[in-house]
């Protein structure tokens, strides 16, 4: 967790790095190392003054942490388990380690974003193995963040660089490991199925 000053969105437009839009259906990479993306069929799209975009998905999942942290990894597990899912919707997936600004620009070509990502135990995220899910509220005014972005910021930076404001969400499930490893704990990988399950139907829903 970064632990540098928080600042407005007024202060990095000029960092924000666009990634160029693909119509490809295979794996491909952004021109962030860290950022794996699965693209399948696109809809044009405008943005708040009614001008065209390019072709953009329906629905983006974001999911995002370390797959070599044990439990952190458990969206990217999701990821590949809802990639053979959804094969031929209208849906968009990309793996993340973390929320950068960049990434605005790829939420804003969306309709609705979730974002997928192991949560903390404590009394809001429950117990490990816990699946929560949450509509994302972006009112609260100008975006804070340092160089690690929580959701909201993100569709925050989305709606004030790019005029657009897509219906987002995040769905959690609760870790209990998080150190160094790739496998998830037994608690969390019992749970992966109920996680990907609850995503597959909010996606359903927002079809």
């Amino acid at each position: 967790m970064s632990t540098a000053p928080s600042a407005t969105v007024a202060g990095v437009v000029q960092s924000v790095r666009r990634c160029p839009a693909r119509s490809t259906l295979h794996l491909t990479t952004c021109r962030s190392p860290t950022a794996v993306i699965a693209r399948s069929a696109r809809t044009p799209g405008t943005n708040a003054s009614g001008a065209t975009l390019s072709t953009m998905p329906r629905i983006l999942i974001i999911a995002y942490g370390n797959p070599m942290r044990s439990d952190d990894g458990l969206a990217w597990r999701a990821a590949d388990a809802l990639e053979k899912k959804l094969a031929g919707t209208d849906v968009e997936i990309l793996r993340l380690h973390q929320l950068a600004p960049e990434h605005a620009e790829t939420v804003s070509r969306s309709e609705a974003v979730i974002f997928v990502d192991a949560a903390s135990p404590n009394e809001t995220n429950g117990q490990p193995g816990k699946v929560h899910s949450s509509p994302i509220d972006t009112s609260a005014g100008p975006p804070r963040f340092s160089h690690q972005l929580s959701p909201a910021a993100v569709v925050g930076l989305a709606r004030q660089l790019y005029g657009i404001n897509p219906r987002a969400f995040t769905v959690t499930l609760t870790g209990q490991d998080f150190d160094h490893g790739e496998a998830l704990s037994p608690v969390v990988a019992a749970a992966l199925p109920a996680l990907v399950a609850q995503i597959e139907e909010l996606v359903h829903s927002l079809c």
